[in-house]
């Protein structure tokens, strides 16, 4: 978009010099990122997939390796075939059939055959004209296409198709209009949809026919015919519902009430100033004899809009014919998605047989990998059969106490419960009590394994008081969250659910029965990547927020009072800061001010860490150190999701990256690859349960590995250090059953008592009274002959010098 189109270009040197093969202006439909694939069986026939107009799909052949493209189009049904769902370039895939230059694969949301007829011919249908606005005066009002993107340029701007089945009337009905701003008013058809569950660029592709209507109100602009001259009605959805037309600058994110989606729909209706239209005064009515629809927004967004002082400008609509297609048809009694699961990424054909057409299909989805030995008919969907390929993709994950039982989300897989079967390859179950879709962050409580909590998009919660044996939907939470859905729970409080929230951060302190919502302030602006992490360390502290950014909107923030009220961090001083939205929020074990803020940003730092509630950061990954763009530290430059401290060795951490774990011995100053076993793929979340780390991977399942086994003994250059001072750590694990591990430092020669009381204060052991050298000290405390319950571990040392912790037994 803007001055450069983008589109297709083409080389005959081997890449020294580009030209372009057909800009995106010139393809049917508009054109977003494109997908392209060749012929195996003739390289000179290629194909290209768009994604389209308002986020439908397209589809373009060449015939001479790419040196010109002609546009495709549909010829047995209307509109063009949207295999993409309206989810746009990230779910697009196509390959041709390995005997056939004219069929070809096309995948995203959904997967089709479909085949080249040789015909060409013009298009004239509703849905395949083009759409072009000119500015003639005036810079107030731009436009942005059906996802939310921006055409900012002077002049043409192409617009796109409109949806398949969006409007009812034919091509000789369409005529050049213009919608004329700041050259009096007019009468319109107000329309909303109420959809408060849809969240960000998904407002955009609300379905037009949900729109109900409200009444006839006035807006500040005319529309006109301006082939016939006459005035036309039109309408608009009031995206705010608040009775009036007004534009703000483009913002795609939040909830739809807040975005720039104020929709204006141009009928074939003649204008009546008096009386709305009878097609159009009812509910989906803004779809009847629609000639166009457009989405304006304030050019400049921190323009205030004025209805009454709007400047002159004009924008003329007109549909051109779109020549030279080549016509297709689509085989959709052979839907090849049925078998196979949705959001398809990479399809390869593979030849059998020519004389019989005879060839398979291998099929990368988001449900894992699915093979089809029958030309796409039946897909066999291999990670779920007995041939053991796990490519779950995990987004959280939990573990009931005391057992072999996992619980997690995984994406568009929903949320599973395990059996407790060894086998990590089988015994999942799928919660279907309502669609999944996207799972996220699970929970599992501590100290009771029948409490277990599941969630999916916009905070769908489920929960079990039963061990998974029956579920139940939140019903009582009134805020849909972003759509990566974020959950924690402190191991010493794990009633108390806190929830991300569009206004602030939800409180629930009985196993999300009832919500009391912690706000934050106006700044407060949701966003997908947004987390809550309640503290490792003590259920007093709990972290939330999008990033560290100067804008106010994207910061973390933090409380110290169990969740009731949120105080702001401080943004990081270090060289090379983010400024950006968090891609993970992790916690300390033992240190209720430390905490770690992860980022995705290219060449910049990738873990922040802050001991002192977010007053100051610190990078830990070597890259403010760098002026170059590469870690000192060797870090690598990705994604990173969470972090693990291990509570019997502090100095050593896990950090689960977009390429596997990464480990440091060293509290950060050095930085490997984790040569453990686990396979280099994205790691989305970590967790200390009972003696497990248990690790969820985006693309590999779930993997365990007792903590008990994780090497923590220290770099040469730390281990050297004695302690600077008496402490005493959170004993690890906690909660336990029925041993725990108690560590303390000694800086000098001294004796040292630790004693064991239980919640009523009453003595229940001596786990030492002695004389300790200098340096880092364990004890283990086997409590199998005590009640479930809270114990409290107490240190004298020093003369008069008491360090406690509180421990957590549960059997």
């Amino acid at each position: 978009a803007g001055e450069n189109p983008g589109g297709i270009l083409h080389s005959v040197d081997g890449g020294a010099t580009w030209r372009y093969a057909i800009a995106s202006t010139e393809i049917v439909g508009g054109a977003g990122r494109i997908e392209l694939t060749y012929s195996t069986y003739d390289p000179s026939v290629a194909y290209a997939g768009v994604q389209a107009g308002h986020g439908g799909s397209g589809l373009l052949r060449s015939d001479d390796g790419g040196a010109s493209w002609v546009n495709t189009i549909e010829g047995t049904v209307r509109g063009h075939l949207d295999w993409l769902g309206g989810q746009g370039w990230y779910d697009n895939a196509l390959a041709v059939h390995p005997f056939s230059v004219d069929t070809v694969l096309v995948g995203g949301v959904w997967l089709w055959r479909t085949m080249m007829t040789g015909e060409k011919q013009d298009v004239m249908e509703p849905t395949g004209f083009a759409e072009r606005l000119w500015d003639q005066a005036g810079t107030i009002v731009s436009y942005v296409d059906g996802l939310g993107h921006y055409f900012g340029a002077e002049g043409v701007v192409f617009v796109g198709f409109l949806d398949s089945g969006f409007t009812d009337i034919s091509a000789i009905e369409n005529s050049s209009v213009e919608i004329r701003y700041g050259q009096g008013t007019q009468m319109a058809h107000r329309f909303h949809s109420d959809d408060s569950a849809v969240q960000g660029e998904n407002c955009f592709s609300l379905a037009h026919d949900r729109n109900e209507y409200q009444d006839y109100v006035e807006v500040p602009f005319t529309a006109w015919d301006i082939d016939s001259g006459r005035q036309l009605a039109v309408s608009f959805r009031d995206n705010a519902n608040d009775s009036t037309f007004n534009l703000i600058g483009l913002t795609t994110s939040g909830p739809c009430a807040m975005l720039s989606n104020e929709q204006v729909f141009v009928h074939k209706y003649d204008y009546d100033a008096s009386s709305p239209h009878d097609s159009l005064a009812q509910y989906g009515g803004l779809t009847r004899g629609t000639m166009y629809m457009v989405l304006p927004v304030l050019r400049d967004a921190s323009t205030v809009w004025d209805p009454a002082s709007i400047p002159v400008q004009t924008t003329r609509i007109s549909y051109v014919y779109a020549t030279g297609l080549l016509k297709r048809t689509s085989d959709r009694n052979i839907d090849l998605a049925w078998d196979a699961h949705a959001d398809h990424h990479g399809i390869i054909p593979i030849g059998i047989d020519e004389a019989s057409n005879d060839f398979w299909i291998l099929n990368t989805n988001d449900g894992g990998v699915a093979l089809s030995t029958d030309g796409g008919k039946i897909f066999d969907e291999r990670d779920r059969s007995f041939a053991g390929f796990n490519t779950s993709q995990f987004y959280g994950v939990d573990k009931m106490p005391g057992a072999a039982r996992y619980v997690g989300g995984t994406q568009d897989n929903g949320c599973l419960v395990s059996f407790g079967n060894a086998n990590n390859r089988r015994g999942w179950m799928q919660l279907d009590i309502f669609a999944c879709g996207d799972g996220f962050d699970a929970l599992w409580n501590p100290q009771s394994g029948q409490k277990v909590i599941a969630s999916s998009y916009f905070n769908n919660i489920l929960y079990s008081t039963d061990a998974g044996a029956t579920w139940h939907g939140v019903s009582n939470l009134p805020d849909p969250g972003v759509f990566a859905t974020s959950l924690d729970h402190s191991p010493y409080a794990p009633d108390v659910v806190f929830v991300l929230g569009l206004q602030g951060v939800w409180r629930s302190a009985d196993w999300v029965q009832t919500f009391e919502l912690a706000p934050i302030d106006s700044a407060w602006a949701p966003s997908i990547l947004g987390k809550v992490r309640a503290s490792l360390a003590t259920d007093s502290v709990v972290w939330a927020g999008y990033g560290l950014d100067s804008d106010p909107a994207r910061t973390l923030w933090y409380s110290t009072d169990g969740g009731y009220t949120y105080s702001p961090s401080k943004l990081p001083t270090i060289a090379n800061a983010p400024q950006t939205l968090i891609s993970g929020l992790a916690t300390h074990p033992t240190d209720a001010g430390t905490a770690y803020a992860l980022f995705s940003r290219d060449k910049a730092p990738k873990i922040l860490q802050t001991t002192d509630f977010g007053q100051t950061w610190e990078d830990i990954s070597g890259f403010s150190e760098s002026t170059s763009g590469v870690s000192v530290r060797g870090f690598p430059d990705v994604a990173v999701y969470d972090l693990l401290v291990m509570p019997h060795g502090p100095n050593v951490m896990w950090a689960g990256t977009d390429i596997g774990l990464f480990q440091t011995k060293s509290h950060g100053s050095e930085w490997n690859y984790a040569h453990n076993g686990l396979p280099a793929v994205a790691v989305w979340r970590m967790r200390l349960r009972d003696d497990e780390i248990v690790v969820a991977t985006h693309g590999r399942g779930v993997w365990t590995v007792p903590w008990a086994q994780v090497d923590v003994s220290v770099e040469d250059d730390v281990r050297t250090e004695l302690p600077k001072s008496f402490s005493l750590e959170q004993n690890y694990p906690n909660p336990f059953n029925p041993t725990t591990t108690v560590t303390f430092s000694v800086p000098s020669q001294s004796r040292v008592r630790l004693t064991v009381f239980d919640a009523t204060g009453r003595k229940v052991g001596v786990l030492t009274d002695k004389d300790y050298a200098p340096g880092v000290h364990e004890l283990v405390w086997d409590a199998g002959a005590f009640a479930s319950g809270i114990y409290f571990c107490r240190m004298e040392a020093a003369g008069n010098l008491i360090r406690t912790q509180k421990m957590m037994l549960v059997k």
